[in-house]
């Protein structure tokens, strides 16, 4: 992952053509975390029914790491992210690495937490803080561009164009399609730019312009990127 200077406590959010590019991906049906449903979901009797059952379960064999992921996904459903984070809370402790479907759903549940809280508020930052530590982990060792494109929208979401560019310019590297490839560069160009990172933009222009040399759109934005870093030789060399 490229290297991310400190980022100050103000809340930023990158420009719309990330947000177009990662909104357009998961129209497409390429979403593959559950971070963008409204909560809570389900009706509320079968989800109480659910639930109980669930937990059930899980009192008797408290050590049942499969029991448990199905009871927190069942709370977190119903909307009950404070007891879908104590149920899972066992398997989180420690340094063992999780597995997928635990990490994805501890995720999923601090931004559940996140959104339900107002904004502004200590706890919505503290939450915010959890969810992001989360997404760091999952984006460390993510290499499935569907994913990686929900991990973008989630950190611009978060405020984290930092996040939001390196998972970009990662599922960009994956991609096998040449469309979707250029434009998930040219997101992620956009998030280093939001993210202040003048020369990590420029350091992705020149990937992207590399790539696709004849594409002017990504030539300008190259030339607008190595201008703005007052570098007018790459811009020529973009330019020519």
């Amino acid at each position: 992952m490229a290297p991310r200077r400190a980022q100050s406590s103000r809340c930023r959010i990158a420009g719309p053509a990330l947000t177009a590019v990662l909104v357009a991906f998961s129209i497409a049906g390429l979403g593959a975390l559950h971070l963008w449903a409204g909560e809570p979901r389900g009706g509320a009797g079968a989800d109480v029914l659910a639930v109980a059952l669930l937990r059930a379960d899980v009192d008797r064999e408290p050590d049942d790491a499969a029991a448990r992921v199905r009871l927190a996904r069942q709370q977190l459903s119903a909307g009950l992210q404070q007891e879908a984070e104590h149920t899972l809370a066992p398997l989180l402790r420690g340094d063992t690495e999780l597995s997928r479907e635990t990490a994805d759903l501890s995720l999923e549940i601090a931004v559940s937490a996140w959104r339900a809280l107002r904004p502004g508020t200590g706890a919505r930052r503290a939450a915010a803080a959890t969810a992001i530590a989360r997404m760091e982990k999952l984006l460390a060792r993510e290499a499935d561009v569907p994913v990686l494109v929900d991990l973008a929208r989630l950190a611009n979401e978060l405020g984290r164009p930092d996040l939001a560019a390196s998972a970009a310019e990662r599922a960009a590297t994956l991609e096998p399609d040449s469309a979707r490839a250029m434009s998930l560069g040219l997101a992620a160009v956009e998030a280093w730019r939001s993210a202040d990172q003048g020369a990590q933009a420029l350091r992705v222009a020149e990937v992207v312009a590399a790539r696709f040399p004849s594409e002017r759109a990504v030539l300008e934005t190259a030339v607008t990127v190595a201008l703005a870093q007052n570098d007018p030789v790459r811009a020529r060399g973009f330019g020519e």
